[in-house]
Order: structure tokens, then sequence, then C-alpha cells
């Protein structure tokens, strides 16, 4: 089994801007993915981040409380940390 098939969420590719909403300003992202659990993200370097931040979609105005769980290159994984507005 690969990866994919071990999810506890099944994910759905999108493509929405978004927000890495941060005290010091908000810094733009793309959304990739998303899930019930969680949601893959791009940004112009993931090094920077803090464990826990905010998540807003440009569109929707939906605003997420999440953590980064894992990131590589310029894709971060995270984890909804609060239930769905």
């Amino acid at each position: 089994q690969n990866k994919r098939d071990q999810r506890r969420h099944p994910r759905r590719v999108v493509d929405r801007p978004a927000r890495i909403v941060l005290v010091g300003g908000d810094e733009p992202c793309r959304i990739n993915d998303v899930s019930e659990g969680g949601a893959r993200i791009s940004t112009g370097s993931s090094s920077w981040l803090p464990k826990i931040f905010d998540l807003e979609d440009v569109f929707s105005g939906a605003r997420r409380s999440v953590a980064r769980v894992w990131s590589k290159h310029h894709c971060i994984g995270l984890r909804y940390l609060d239930k769905r507005s």
C-alpha cells in the first residue's frame, strides 16, 4: 500500500489562493488539496513558518487554525486544530 491509501480522510485537489496569517503580517500561499482533517499548501519557503498559525481561504474568507505536520521544499502539510466554521 502507498501512503495515499493509508490516509484517514480522502483528499480533494484544489487550487485556491490563501493567506498564512501571522502576528507580523500575512503571507500569500496556495491551497493545493484539502481533506476533512487538513490541507496541503505551497508557499515561497516553508522553513520560516511557526508550528501553529492561521490559514485563511481568500475566496471564502474561511479562517482555520492549523499545525504544520510536514514540509518539503515549498509544500507544507497542515492539520486542522479547530472545528470547521
